[in-house]
């Protein structure tokens, strides 16, 4: 970040307010970019009205155009294609409609951080056990090893490096037979 030079008569308060003025640019730039994003994967001529920043991600409220309607089930069959465009996990976009609101409009929410507040890493790989189960790679960057865990049996291991702890947890979901654990 650069320092500006304050003109004679300016305080960096009056600056930092001037900066607070400008920032519905920013949030302009954001709608665009929502609305070309949407254009480009299939809903063409929406109007993007506001994009909120929550915790864990955004909320984009918008409307479609006058010339081209869009249904609710157009929106959530476009929301798994968002969700891979912008490299995010299943789910992690969806559609509502406003309440209050005439039916035309929508509300998009869009998850970017992990729901768990573990503060662990997204796993690296899965790899699918003969019974169901989920064998999920990780890097455990405080260790900075690979650890690999079956979340039907609940074995794991530890390796230094990636090939031969993709290999161990690869093998073991061939070999393990545990269905994925119920939650009771």
């Amino acid at each position: 970040m650069t320092m500006q030079a304050l003109e004679p008569g300016r305080s960096w308060r009056t600056l930092w307010f001037r900066r607070r003025e400008i920032s519905p640019q920013v949030a302009d730039g954001q709608a665009r970019y929502w609305e070309h994003t949407l254009a480009r994967l299939g809903i063409p001529g929406v109007t993007v009205l506001d994009v909120t920043e929550q915790p864990g991600g955004q909320r984009v409220r918008g409307r479609p155009g006058e010339d081209s309607p869009v249904t609710q089930d157009q929106l959530d069959a476009a929301a798994p294609r968002i969700a891979v465009s912008k490299r995010l996990a299943a789910g992690a976009v969806r559609f509502e409609t406003p309440e209050g609101e005439p039916a035309a409009g929508f509300i998009m929410h869009v998850r970017t951080a992990p729901l768990a507040a573990t503060g662990a890493e997204p796993p690296l790989a899965r790899f699918l056990t003969c019974g169901g189960a989920v064998v999920e790679l990780r890097r455990c960057t405080r260790a900075g090893r690979y650890h690999w865990e079956c979340l039907g049996c609940g074995e794991s291991d530890f390796g230094f490096e990636l090939s031969p702890a993709r290999r161990d947890a690869n093998a073991h979901a061939a070999r393990c037979r545990s269905m994925p654990q119920t939650e009771e």
